[in-house]
């Protein structure tokens, strides 16, 4: 598709089929649903807009350095630092509507992130949610958790955030190791909930690792 607009004024629209999408997605009305084992691919240049959701898996390939690229909704978005070498795949499996078995006081959405190659170099996630998924969550305490599938209590970790906006929805952590994506669906979710630990703030003062307790 050159653009495609998604207005359905009742329920959802679905996706039965691998589709690829260039120019602009418009998430006008009513989500789009990619069922699986479907792939939605967005093209190099493409961006979603909108108020919606995809729901399932999309795919960018082609990737570049200090790009912000759209998954699914306008304000889900992942970029990478110029260096090292980027991934030449990144796949997002979007679930909306119930809070993940892991993390069952987490917002009602989840996020499976995965990818193709990649190394020495950093990520920048922002998750979008809705007022609506927010399950008892306060909005200005979210940051992001990552269960490691399956996930018993012990191997669920929060992950904090460095930016955040309560008007647009979506919580951001950067300087994340590309490395720490799977390459594989199953093995690693994420999702946001309320900060279980004291707050820290990120000064840089040592180097870029954001496993480094000096840099806090």
């Amino acid at each position: 598709y050159n653009n495609l607009t998604i207005n359905q004024s009742v329920g959802n629209a679905s996706l039965s089929g691998n589709a690829t999408v260039n120019g602009i997605l418009s998430l006008s009305s009513g989500n789009l649903a990619v069922t699986d084992p479907y792939v939605l691919t967005m093209g190099g240049s493409a961006t979603t807009t909108g108020a919606k959701d995809v729901t399932g898996i999309v795919k960018r390939t082609s990737l570049v350095a200090a790009t912000s690229y759209t998954f699914g909704n306008e304000y889900t978005t992942i970029s990478f630092r110029n260096e090292g070498t980027l991934p030449t795949e990144i796949s997002v499996k979007i679930s909306i509507g119930s809070a993940p078995s892991w993390k069952t006081g987490a917002v009602q959405r989840t996020y499976d992130i995965i990818r193709t190659g990649g190394s020495g170099t950093a990520v920048a996630l922002s998750l979008h949610y809705l007022d609506t998924e927010l399950n008892g969550n306060t909005e200005s305490n979210l940051v992001l958790w990552d269960g490691h599938l399956p996930s018993p209590p012990g191997n669920v970790e929060e992950y904090g955030r460095s930016n955040y906006d309560l008007t647009t929805n979506w919580v951001r952590l950067s300087a994340l190791d590309v490395s720490y994506l799977p390459t594989a669906f199953g093995s690693k979710a994420w999702t946001l909930a309320n900060s279980a630990i004291s707050s820290y703030t990120w000064t840089g003062s040592v180097n870029t690792d954001w496993s480094n307790p000096g840099n806090w």
